[in-house]
């Protein structure tokens, strides 16, 4: 890992998750998260950002790198369930289209304590639906999340291998972590 994330992963372990842990008021932990992102994560040139308003999802931010295969990633950003937003993750989403060569979905998930238990789950089947129903095999999907979005990636696995029809992989960083 580069000095940068090095410095970034620090930052996140040290200054941001422990607001976030002993923060009251939802709202405020929402702007001071994305007053962080548009501070210090950067979006990489050579990816093209698109938002989609499915009917039966939620609102879905793609990153697609300027030349791609035909698999998506759907990835859950962080943020305890109650901040965080495919916007607070648009440098991480971007490099990963780039680095993979495949599109990186990111569904704005309902957050707590607007949506309980289950909102966010819920969005998270709706957002695979709509991929499969636009095309997209369980083969050519991967899921991936961090902190609390691992953990929502996890619980989506867990449903659709109940319903044997498994995502082609899964990727979590510190699932469930706030």
């Amino acid at each position: 890992m580069n000095l940068r994330l090095r410095l970034l992963n620090a930052a996140l372990v040290a200054v941001v998750k422990p607001q976030l842990r002993h923060m009251s008021n939802p709202l405020a932990a929402r702007r001071g998260f994305e007053r962080f992102a548009r501070a210090f994560l950067a979006r990489p040139s050579g990816v093209i950002v698109e938002r989609e308003h499915p009917e039966e999802a939620p609102e879905l931010f793609w990153h697609r790198p300027a030349a791609g295969r035909p698999k998506v990633l759907i990835y859950f950003h962080g943020g305890g369930y109650i901040a965080g937003s495919p916007r607070t993750h648009h440098g991480l989403l971007a490099s990963l289209a780039k680095v993979a060569g495949i599109a990186v979905c990111t569904p704005r998930y309902r957050l707590a304590p607007e949506h309980p238990f289950p909102a966010a789950q819920d969005d998270a089947y709706a957002a695979w639906r709509h991929l499969r129903q636009t095309g997209f095999a369980p083969r050519d999907i991967a899921l991936a999340g961090d902190s609390a979005g691992g953990g929502l990636a996890l619980s989506l696995v867990a449903r659709l291998c109940a319903e044997h029809t498994p995502p082609a992989a899964v990727a979590v960083f510190r699932p469930g972590r706030t």
